[in-house]
């Protein structure tokens, strides 16, 4: 049902969906959401063992030990100078409150309350960006959008409101 709700937000968005140049960038947001599905399945097994902090540090660390290197050439030209402090700032946001402190939180809600019903809080996003961009950027939101938003919700609310099954051997 969210998955629904999540497909008639971008659907009956203003721009819909575009299969033209961005088929690119299109595939590696679903790509992305995939990892991002499997990492969370994955992580609960070392979530009982290593527990949320230190699982969030790890992975942190290995990311950006993946990461740094195949950013040197892009580090090494950027004209560092040239930034603004209201950039830095926003880096420092991101780097602490968006990534840091969310990684914390999600890996805590997996450990605590399990996958099924943490994964169903994503769905919540595009209702976020929509209403972001109906206040922020002026957009104005189709009544197909906001059936949508209903459906996710209900969605949520139904996965939330059952009780996670037993497992047998867990």
């Amino acid at each position: 049902m969210s998955l629904a709700g999540v497909t008639a937000i971008v659907v009956f968005g203003s721009e819909g969906v575009s299969f033209g140049e961005s088929w690119r960038g299109d595939l590696m947001m679903i790509g992305s959401a995939v990892c991002w599905g499997w990492q969370s399945a994955e992580s609960t097994r070392l979530l009982g063992k290593y527990g949320p902090i230190r699982l969030t540090v790890a992975t942190m660390i290995a990311g950006t030990a993946i990461m740094l290197p195949l950013s040197v050439p892009w580090i090494i030209t950027q004209q560092w100078s040239g930034i603004a402090a209201i950039a830095w700032a926003g880096l420092g946001y991101s780097a602490l409150l968006s990534i840091a402190y969310s990684y914390f939180v999600w890996a805590y809600a997996l450990n605590t309350i399990g996958v099924a019903h943490t994964s169903v809080f994503n769905n919540v996003t595009p209702i976020i960006a929509l209403f972001a961009g109906w206040l922020l950027l002026g957009e104005h939101p189709s009544i197909s959008q906001f059936a949508g938003v209903i459906l996710v919700l209900v969605g949520v609310f139904i996965v939330r409101s059952r009780k996670p099954m037993a497992i047998p051997g867990d």
